[in-house]
C-alpha cells in the first residue's frame, strides 16, 4: 500500500484550519459561506481519519518503547 507524504497531509489540515478559521469569523457573502462550507464538509472526514492515523502512531511508538 503506498503511503500518502506527511508534508500532503500537512497541508490538508492547514487547509482545514484555515477554512474553519475563515467560517467562525463570519461577514462572508453568502457565495463564499456556501464554497467554504462545502470545502470544510469534504475536508472534515479526511482530517478526522488524519488525526486519527497520528494518533495510532504515536499510541504504536509509546507501546513500543515499552
Amino acid at each position: 500500500m503506498a503511503s500518502i507524504p506527511e508534508e500532503k497531509l500537512d497541508r490538508l489540515v492547514q487547509r482545514w484550519e484555515t477554512v474553519q478559521g475563515d467560517l467562525a469569523k463570519g461577514g462572508l457573502d453568502q457565495a463564499t459561506f456556501v464554497k467554504l462550507s462545502k470545502e470544510f464538509s469534504e475536508l472534515n472526514p479526511v482530517v478526522t481519519a488524519i488525526q486519527a492515523l497520528r494518533g495510532t502512531r504515536k499510541e504504536r511508538a509509546d507501546l513500543k518503547s515499552l
